[in-house]
């Protein structure tokens, strides 16, 4: 019996040296970057799209990936620990697709401490332009008592000399 796959599909690829005769095959690409390293970032409108292009590229032999850009919060609310760990994500993502429809939530979690909310988490999304939408945005009101601001989430430690 096959495990399922943790991987979750996302709007973006990002492919290592992508030849042109390949990318000339690929339909309904939205946008594309190439950084410096060489590596294509496509961006398409739909998951469905990008999986039909993952699908091609992985044929032609190509290492691809589908791009996760990560995000902080941090929660204010007086009452933190008492609130409902499920209730408060709900609100939260539906506050997120109201100001950013587009708006493609991969992973959410909040952390946590003996099981009571602390104030802060990340989710992850799957789109650049979306990431910097909501770095943008930063701060937003989920209700009367609850407001979350937002920061691309760094993975490199700090040395403190």
């Amino acid at each position: 019996m096959e495990k399922p796959s943790k991987i979750k599909e996302g709007k973006t690829l990002i492919v290592k040296n992508l030849e042109d005769t390949v990318y000339e095959k690929i339909s309904n690409l939205k946008s594309n970057f190439v950084a410096r390293s060489g590596n294509h970032f496509l961006v398409f409108n739909s998951i469905n799209e990008s999986k039909i292009a993952y699908d091609l590229i992985e044929s032609y032999n190509y290492q691809v990936k589908y791009s996760y850009y990560k995000v902080f919060m941090k929660i204010v609310n007086d009452n933190i620990s008492n609130l409902d760990y499920n209730e408060l994500k709900t609100n939260i993502i539906n506050k997120l697709k109201v100001l950013i429809p587009e708006l493609n939530i991969l992973y959410f979690r909040f952390y946590t401490k003996d099981r009571k909310l602390i104030g802060s988490g990340d989710f992850t999304i799957d789109c650049k332009e979306d990431l910097s939408k909501l770095i943008d945005i930063n701060k937003c009101d989920i209700d009367d008592n609850t407001s979350i601001s937002v920061y691309r989430f760094r993975n490199k430690q700090f040395k403190i000399e």
